[in-house]
């Protein structure tokens, strides 16, 4: 997957899997939005039916900050330059 949130998408990737007979023994994403805690209901469900899967991710869930989660600044376009990020960041009070 690519962005473990609820975990919802994972579990029903999951249960289909699990009725087609077979085992899921890991999982990864690309990043996963701790404060959703994706990863604890994907572990909780159905009284722990997937507790033992690990759940890889590409991003480190600690670099995700509350201040992530709001749109840019009025005018940053979609796709920045590397060489005008720094501007772009400014205008959105973040530090890189």
């Amino acid at each position: 997957d690519d962005l473990i949130a609820t975990g919802g998408t994972a579990l029903a990737g999951f249960d289909l899997v699990d009725s087609l007979g077979a085992t899921v023994y890991e999982f990864a994403a690309m990043i996963t939005l701790p404060f959703l805690d994706g990863v604890g209901k994907i572990h909780a469900y159905k009284e722990g039916k997937f507790k033992d899967v690990t759940c890889f991710t590409m991003v480190d869930d600690s670099s995700i900050g509350p201040e992530m989660g709001k749109d840019p600044a009025e005018g940053t376009p979609r796709v920045v330059p590397a060489g005008e990020v720094a501007k772009y960041a400014e205008a959105a009070d973040r530090k890189l």
